[in-house]
């Protein structure tokens, strides 16, 4: 039910769904630390798929 919900509000907020399907493998000691690591790997992620996008339009 929780990830459900995780996920459900992820998209309400238009994060994605990297968020809900890797805050269970983030390990962290506080609140604060949990947030900045998720938060960064969300952003690389979407690097990382931006880039892979471009090069696919490109057509390499």
């Amino acid at each position: 039910m929780s990830k459900t919900l995780i996920a459900e509000l992820c998209r309400q907020l238009r994060l994605g769904t990297y968020i809900a399907d890797s805050y269970a493998e983030v390990e962290a000691e506080s609140h604060e630390e949990f947030l900045i690591k998720l938060l960064t790997e969300a952003v690389a992620s979407r690097s990382n798929e931006r880039r892979k996008r471009y090069i696919r339009q490109a057509g390499f």
